[in-house]
């Protein structure tokens, strides 16, 4: 909120498989909805483009925060998220996607909703819940307002919810390069989406890279973990930098997945001591670091460069970024050891 007020966000248009966008997202969120037994429904039009070009990171946001509520306010029945082409521009390629977001939940009384995109205000539910800042709703609309957008919001008390925006972005077909659209439809071509991984490939990988996860929050260990069994690798976890520097004292790792903010000692002060310590003892083999961080300005990764770490994995964390990753510190190994 902080750069928000003070005007630092500013638009980071990406090229992206919107298909596999919307797959990753289910993902992340399956696992709160089935911990509730609801039924958690992506309904995406078939006229929906499958490449675009839009701040990637921004729409993300704006969604989880979206499905988070409603998952967390809703305690039977469902959350729909539907997804559809509303505009395509004659002679243009710009195209308007619109996005609504249904729930069964506890709904939103009407006396609440005017305020209910200010920052630090929370609904009677949430209050009741004793968890969250307020401030989700709040950050949501203004990337969508950064994005030419405005999220609306209409609700009924004890019948559910609906929020909804349209956004306008740019619609490719032939724009992506052939590398990006051939490593789309591997990806797209296995039902579903990255679900299942080849059985040859989880042998070849398994136990290739010595892991170690470090992050404190519970849903996002389970998130990490689970991602990284699809790709076929196993990690040991920590959830603090202490943590992480007792781990080094008994076993080597290639890579370690390093959160940023985290208690007792944060990733940028263990990476710094990490370092410090190799320097010292003139180490050959240097442990690979990568940073996990949903500060994902130019600034948060120059800051991570800086004290040590080598890569930079913005969260929530995507299955296909972190796949890039292993593949590229495995392939390095492997080219070390020849």
């Amino acid at each position: 909120m902080s750069k928000i007020e003070a005007g630092k966000i500013v638009l980071e248009e990406t090229q992206f498989d919107f298909h596999l966008f919307l797959h990753n997202l289910r993902e992340m969120m399956q696992i709160k909805a089935k911990d509730k037994n609801l039924q958690l429904i992506f309904a995406v039009h078939p006229n929906s483009p499958q490449y675009i070009k839009a701040d990637e990171r921004k729409l993300r946001q704006i969604l989880l925060n979206l499905l988070g509520n409603a998952i967390k306010f809703t305690n039977q029945g469902y959350v729909l998220l539907h997804v559809s082409l509303m505009d395509k521009k004659e002679a243009s390629s710009k195209a308007i996607i619109h996005f609504e977001l249904e729930d069964s939940g506890r709904g939103i009384a009407p006396e609440e909703i005017d305020n209910l995109f200010e920052a630090f205000v929370q609904t009677s539910s949430g209050r009741e819940s004793q968890t969250g800042t307020g401030l989700g709703l709040a950050i949501s609309q203004q990337f969508a307002n950064c994005m030419g957008s405005h999220i609306s919001v209409s609700s009924a008390l004890n019948k559910g919810t609906v929020f909804q925006f349209d956004l306008e972005v740019e619609q490719l077909v032939e724009q992506l390069s052939d590398v990006e659209i051939e490593q789309s439809q591997t990806k797209v071509s296995v039902q579903p989406a990255i679900e299942i991984v080849e059985e040859s490939r989880k042998q070849d990988l398994s136990n290739s890279l010595r892991i170690l996860l470090v992050e404190d929050t519970a849903y996002n260990q389970i998130i990490a973990l689970k991602f990284l069994e699809k790709l076929g690798y196993q990690a040991d976890l920590a959830v603090n930098g202490l943590e992480v520097l007792k781990a080094l004292e008994h076993k080597f790792y290639d890579l370690i997945l390093m959160d940023i903010q985290m208690p007792e000692m944060d990733g940028l002060e263990v990476t710094r001591r990490i370092r410090l310590k190799e320097k010292e003892s003139m180490a050959i083999n240097k442990v690979k670091i990568v940073a996990m961080t949903a500060n994902t300005m130019a600034e948060d990764r120059e800051n991570c460069i800086q004290i040590g770490m080598d890569n930079f994995i913005g969260k929530p964390i995507r299955i296909d970024e972190l796949d890039a990753v292993l593949q590229k510190i495995s392939s390095d190994q492997t080219a070390i050891n020849r």
